[in-house]
């Protein structure tokens, strides 16, 4: 596979996961109080909300709610964070189209928010505004969450799937609308799971890809030079040498075990796609890489942070919004350890424990108790 540096700009698409600002935090409302956790471990964002489970096992969302995708029991956007309840038991979390999905530390599936394609997974297209469990098992250990299709993965590394995974997309209807977990395939060897708005891709414990779902513009990385979307998994390459995969909107990145990374999909332009993997650069130090519309941010092994493609509202984090063709790193802090990116909004953690955001925040997604958006990282907890 040839090596080259690629920019990242995507067209928009129809969508439907340092050096801190020094603007203070304020509350627009009386009824969404500043006071969050200090410290989070796990972070998930989406088009226009964020969710987080704190140290402690608490869940937190703040952003759009115009589904219930906060879970508050509203459809009330907010714009500081606000607790799910009371309990403290949760162990991961992913935020979806219009929707968020988590599981707690009994291996329970609960899930809440939009639900017109059977995303939530309980059997209806009801719109729900609190956390309902899923079903009755207490086997799950890891979900994603697309536009409007979940993948989720079993302690016996069985593979999972419902929703649609159509995005909308007036094509494919012989694609069923799955509105319970169903098992796809039989094998059991998975290991992780990321989707994007309209693809899915996961990990086998052998370090082999696999893709499906909409391929409009490569994103599944087939290299056989079509479009055509596959119901079914359909191995990436012959590389056998995957250890993480972040699939984004009409864009996939993954990084393989000497710590390089790669990128397929639609890449420089809508008229530019590349379906087969190409290495970002020749650095072989990455760490992690959540990319998002037209976005990637990742972080190296010695804890700096950096951003590349479409920085619209400043969603690359470097203070500008100026679009970058290759990486650059985002302030001089060498403290993150994970990151998540959706539509125009980042969010992502530290060593101790505080979470940042910055980008996009026309719902409150930054949960920074305003609307306004933010070019460089601002303290959240």
């Amino acid at each position: 596979m040839k090596k080259r540096l690629i920019l990242f700009i995507l067209l928009p698409l129809l969508l439907l996961v340092s050096c801190g600002d020094s603007q203070p935090i304020i509350p627009e409302t009386p009824s969404e109080p500043a006071v969050v956790p200090d410290t989070f471990r796990i972070v998930a964002t989406s088009i226009g909300h964020t969710a987080a489970i704190a140290t402690d096992g608490s869940i937190w969302a703040w952003g759009e709610n115009g589904n219930g995708q906060l879970g508050d029991g509203t459809t009330t956007n907010r714009h500081t964070p606000v607790q799910i309840g009371t309990d403290t038991d949760w162990t991961n979390v992913a935020a979806g189209g219009a929707y968020t999905v988590a599981i707690k530390t009994d291996g329970s599936l609960w899930a809440w928010g939009g639900n017109g394609h059977s995303q939530l997974g309980d059997g209806t297209t009801t719109e729900r505004h609190t956390p309902v469990q899923i079903g009755t098992d207490t086997d799950w250990v890891r979900v994603a969450a697309g536009l409007s299709h979940t993948v989720a993965l079993k302690t016996d590394g069985s593979l999972w799937v419902w929703g649609d995974i159509r995005g909308g997309f007036p094509g494919y209807q012989e694609w069923p609308v799955i509105s319970t977990p169903t098992q796809m395939g039989s094998d059991t060897d998975w290991v992780g799971i990321t989707t994007g708005k309209d693809h899915a891709v996961a990990l086998t414990a052998n370090g082999n890809l696999w893709a499906w779902g909409m391929n409009l513009v490569g994103q599944l990385g087939l290299g056989d030079g079509t479009i055509t979307g596959r119901a079914l998994p359909v191995r990436v390459g012959t590389d056998g040498d995957w250890v993480s995969v972040e699939a984004g909107i009409g864009l996939t990145m993954a990084i393989q075990s000497d710590g390089s990374l790669w990128a397929w999909g639609m890449l420089a332009s809508a008229f530019d796609p590349d379906d087969t993997p190409i290495q970002i650069g020749a650095d072989a130090d990455w760490l992690s890489v959540a990319t998002g519309n037209g976005l990637t941010v990742a972080i190296k092994t010695d804890g700096s942070l950096w951003a590349w493609g479409s920085n619209r509202d400043g969603a690359l984090g470097d203070g500008t919004t100026t679009n970058r063709a290759t990486p650059v790193q985002v302030g001089t802090d060498i403290d993150w350890v994970s990151v998540s990116t959706s539509y125009r909004h980042t969010a992502a953690l530290k060593s101790d424990g505080s979470l940042w955001t910055w980008g996009d925040n026309t719902w409150g997604q930054l949960g920074d108790g305003t609307t306004s958006d933010r070019h460089s990282p601002v303290r959240i907890s």
